[in-house]
């Protein structure tokens, strides 16, 4: 339990200090999803709103936002992260990165619906499309190359017989 929120804690340490220098364009990854998709591949499809909740929690707490709003979607994150995990039969990395794009999607969505309905009209489609979408894709990405690159320093793993074929 310790671990998951240290883990938790360096994401959104990431989240709140680094996102800005990874910025391609409007693009920029979200890493509590990054850190939800990563624990709950590891620790089971089980402990999603268990991670959702410390994720939420977390959020709120930094985010000048009205306190539980970053915990109801973040626990929606973890819900939906371990029902995907659960119905993915494959354990390879391109359905994690999917999971993270499916996530991250979810996640923007959500927000975009309690800003529209707490803050006033706005046009939701060219905010999904402008930034909800390509933070998602950016969000899958760097999945991908965090999973690859820890399947590079475990050889002898089933993870490396999975993306390698050896």
């Amino acid at each position: 339990m310790f671990q998951k929120f240290f883990w938790m804690f360096i994401c959104f340490l990431l989240q709140t200090s680094f996102t800005g220098f990874m910025a391609v364009g409007n693009a920029m990854p979200n890493f509590v999803i990054i850190g939800l998709v990563l624990i709950i591949s590891k620790e089971g499809p089980g402990n999603g709103i268990k991670t959702g909740i410390v994720a939420g929690l977390f959020q709120d707490l930094i985010s000048g936002a009205a306190f539980g709003t970053g915990l109801i979607v973040k626990v929606l994150d973890g819900f939906l992260i371990g029902l995907l995990k659960r119905q993915t039969f494959s354990d390879n990395l391109i359905s994690k990165a999917a999971i993270g794009i499916i996530v991250t999607l979810s996640d923007g969505l959500a927000s975009l619906l309690i800003l529209y309905f707490t803050a006033g009209s706005f046009n939701i489609g060219g905010a999904f499309f402008l930034r909800v979408l390509p933070n998602a894709l950016y969000t899958g990405i760097i999945i991908f190359v965090l999973l690859v690159a820890g399947s590079l320093f475990e050889p002898n793993s089933k993870k490396a017989t999975r993306i390698y074929g050896v």
